[in-house]
């Protein structure tokens, strides 16, 4: 079974919008950009704690893969 990552409901938008696993790399790419920017800009909200605690996740992911 592959390992699983809780997301937060108010972060499930986000992440509903993942490209499948057949994806071009650009697209894999441009969308991990997008939703660490999208986590960013939640820093300063009522969300932030969860916002920065998953930041450094999609930034290993990123990192990694490309």
């Amino acid at each position: 079974m592959g390992r699983r990552l809780f997301v937060p409901a108010v972060f499930a938008d986000l992440f509903a919008s993942m490209p499948p696993k057949t994806a071009s790399v650009s697209r894999c790419r441009e969308w991990l950009e997008a939703t660490e920017t999208a986590l960013r800009s939640q820093i300063s909200g009522p969300h932030g704690v969860q916002a920065m605690r998953m930041i450094p996740l999609l930034m290993t992911v990123r990192y990694t893969s490309f």
